[in-house]
């Protein structure tokens, strides 16, 4: 039977594979936390709080967050729904479950296969950039890091951290990686929309425009540009930028995938970014 977690009103049990784990619902309570944001039978809860549950194959960490804290507090939930196959976002006491952005799945039919000789990236670290403002997980693999501030139009206007296997590999297209900067005084002249309109120049004369997509997650809504067979590796580079609800500053992330494993990589860095303002 399952176990009753009954202060978000889910019946559940820890559940997993060789590659994924969570917490299946068997049960929802009517009114409940988990029943107001979307939460139904069937589905499973992939992460609470950022964490994995379940990866042990025990409910542990997962009625260790709920203890930790009252009925009310929100929750940010990642959420399996099996009936679809789409991965869900949203917040416990706050915003309804709505569909996650996954590059793995929206663009991986771009992207080529890893050779076989790779075993994708298995360990992951936290960095930051110089003043501690931003943060995000990375693959080991991506330990060239920068965390200088962001220089935009030869000034100084934010924040940034920029990951890769090789810096400078990446520029030339060559490496996978990821940049991500935030700035106040940026988005002060630029919506979201604008910016990705000023970014989309630059990229036309190594790389075919795949198409803008809707970008939304717990803390940032925005838009997202794909743009493929980029270069002679034929990588495939996303602009996002993005904000959070009051608007406050303003986000670029700009990555670079030359396997499918390098997208996995990149919503790992989607589910973990951060910029403390």
């Amino acid at each position: 039977e399952g176990e009753d977690i009954t202060s978000i009103g889910v019946n559940g049990a820890a559940t997993g594979g060789a590659d994924w784990s969570g917490v299946w619902v068997a049960s929802v309570e009517s009114g409940s936390p988990a029943y107001d944001a979307g939460i139904r039978g069937g589905d499973i809860i992939t992460r609470m709080e950022g964490l994995v549950l379940a990866a042990d194959g025990t409910m542990e960490d997962y009625c260790d967050i709920l203890r930790s804290h009252i009925p009310t507090d929100p929750l940010a939930v990642e959420v399996f729904r099996t009936g679809t196959s789409e991965i869900l976002e949203g917040t416990l006491n706050g915003n309804p479950l709505e569909l996650s952005t996954s590059f793995a799945q929206n663009v991986n039919d771009d992207v080529q296969d890893a050779p076989s000789t790779t075993t994708g990236y298995d360990e992951y670290f936290e960095v930051t950039d110089d003043s501690g403002q931003l943060v995000m997980s990375i693959p080991e693999a991506w330990g060239d890091v920068s965390g200088l501030q962001w220089e935009f139009d030869d000034r100084l206007i934010g924040y940034s951290i920029l990951a890769a296997t090789d810096i400078d590999a990446w520029y030339d297209w060559d490496s996978p990686g990821v940049f991500f900067g935030a700035s106040a005084e940026l988005r002060s002249t630029y919506s979201p929309v604008q910016l990705l309109d000023l970014d989309r120049n630059d990229f036309g004369g190594s790389c075919e425009y795949d198409g803008r997509y809707d970008y939304s997650d717990p803390l940032y809504t925005g838009v997202y540009d794909v743009w493929i067979n980029c270069s002679t590796t034929g990588g495939t580079f996303i602009v996002l930028t993005a904000e959070p609800d009051d608007g406050s500053f303003i986000i670029l992330l700009q990555a670079l995938a030359l396997y499918d494993d390098d997208l996995d990589a990149i919503d790992t860095v989607l589910d973990t970014f951060l910029a403390d303002f």
